[in-house]
């Protein structure tokens, strides 16, 4: 067989302008940081059989772009928009795609040996016939993925999210790692036995709807956190006694060294009641609404009020004797009501409904708490950084805002601006994590305006 031709970048023009030209231009503005040069828009572009070989096209606007037939070897991609990508039958050894979204691409017959893809997204991504030897998909998003054919050999998927996801056609030879995969119950009959034995004892199902009058939650505290949070979630059951005498609402708390889960079962065509009475609350532990309008008793509005100072009492008493620990004094920086208040938050976020994926069938234990609390204390270490460290606490605030206004997003925006502006290594770390948010279960709203922000303004 001829061994296949590949195109120039000075032979492929985009727009008018000639592909080499818009590479060069990229390469300045990223070794610019972004000051220099110009970011290469390549949306909706014909590459076709194009070598771009070992090209760093990292952030770069390829969305609904045709590489088909095309040779990308070890080229970087990460932070790249790929979103309808057509990648089909072309080469991607080495090629660096972490956390990039590959939501609807094509990538049939795609050869994706050692490809870096740790939390990627793969929605409605086409994997027929696909590849895969030593790739490394680490904490990836796979939901509703075609896999027919698809070759997985040396294949890591370890704590990746799995969802509505058909493997019963996928080939799987040696080597394959599946540890601590989050799958629902569809996915997991579709994995052949052998994987099932060796990972299944370290895999979390998820909840694909057949109780659907069941609402959970899942958490994982901070150390110092964690008393005071479960006082605050067990206290829930004494709310719905109040406000639904009548009602039959079984609440529980299970605990799993710090990761913690509430689970609630409603009663028929009760769920969407609970949850509102569950956002409120959280609004209450928050300090966004008032105890008066979630209780109508006033006995019961100053036991909730009481409960709430016990709990911040808690947290005092327990972070005092952490910082009796040599480690944890010598790291911790946040005051006492910084520390109150980052829980109340916390826990708001876990009850409101704004968390629950609505696309998906039932409810399913969610992986936003990890990413947002690396986030969050990704932004903390940020603060000690004098140069940043008015625009990463201010960061660290906006993004515990369940719905921000534009005035917020516009803000946030000018401060992750300026954050590039004075440490661009640091902006890059943050990026990263913004698209994690992005890539996972997570419903940050303001994550969610800012990235799209950011990836505009590059």
């Amino acid at each position: 067989m001829a061994e296949k031709k590949y195109r120039s970048p000075d032979e492929v023009f985009h727009k008018g302008r000639c592909l080499r030209e818009i590479l060069e231009e990229h390469r300045i503005w990223l070794e610019s940081n972004f000051r220099n040069g110009g970011k290469a828009d390549l949306h909706e572009a014909n590459l076709e059989r194009v070598s771009l070989r070992n090209v760093n096209l990292t952030r770069c606007n390829l969305k609904g772009a045709n590489l088909s037939h095309a040779n990308l070897d070890h080229i970087q991609l990460r932070g790249a928009g790929l979103e309808g990508v057509n990648l089909e039958e072309s080469r991607l050894v080495g090629a660096n795609l972490l956390n990039v979204n590959l939501r609807g691409a094509n990538l049939k017959k795609t050869f994706l040996v050692d490809a870096r893809m740790q939390g990627c997204t793969l929605n409605r991504t086409k994997l027929i016939k696909t590849e895969l030897p030593g790739a490394d998909l680490t904490s990836a998003s796979i939901f509703n993925a075609i896999l027919d054919s698809a070759v997985f050999r040396r294949t890591i998927f370890d704590r990746s999210v799995i969802i509505n996801t058909d493997f019963s056609n996928a080939i799987f030879q040696h080597g394959c790692s599946l540890k601590e995969i989050r799958i629902d119950d569809f996915s997991l009959e579709t994995i052949s036995e052998e994987y099932r034995i060796n990972y299944g004892f370290s895999w979390t199902v998820l909840d694909d709807g057949i109780n659907q009058h069941k609402i959970l939650r899942e958490i994982t505290f901070k150390p110092e956190h964690k008393e005071a949070g479960i006082s605050i979630l067990s206290y829930f059951s004494n709310i719905l006694k109040q406000k639904y005498p009548d009602t039959k609402v079984s609440v529980s708390i299970t605990q799993d060294d710090l990761k913690v889960t509430m689970a609630i079962e409603t009663p028929e065509g009760e769920k969407k009641l609970i949850e509102k009475t569950l956002d409120e609350y959280g609004l209450v532990v928050q300090g966004e609404m008032a105890p008066e309008r979630l209780l109508d008793d006033p006995f019961e509005v100053q036991r909730l009020k009481t409960h709430i100072r016990f709990a911040e009492t808690q947290l005092e008493t327990y972070r005092e004797l952490l910082l009796t620990s040599r480690t944890y004094g010598e790291n911790r920086i946040n005051s006492l009501e910084e520390d109150i208040k980052y829980l109340k938050n916390l826990v708001n976020g876990l009850l409101s409904s704004n968390q629950e994926q609505t696309k998906l069938t039932g409810e399913i234990v969610k992986v936003f708490s990890t990413h947002q609390s690396d986030l969050m204390t990704f932004l903390r270490e940020q603060m000690r950084e004098t140069a940043i460290q008015e625009e990463s606490g201010f960061l660290r605030k906006a993004l515990f805002k369940v719905d921000p206004d534009p005035d917020e997003i516009d803000n946030a925006e000018r401060a992750a601006l300026s954050i590039r502006e004075k440490a661009s290594g640091v902006f890059d770390q943050l990026m990263t994590k913004l698209i994690q948010l992005q890539g996972n279960l997570s419903s940050n709203m303001l994550a969610w305006y800012l990235l799209e922000r950011l990836q505009n303004a590059m």
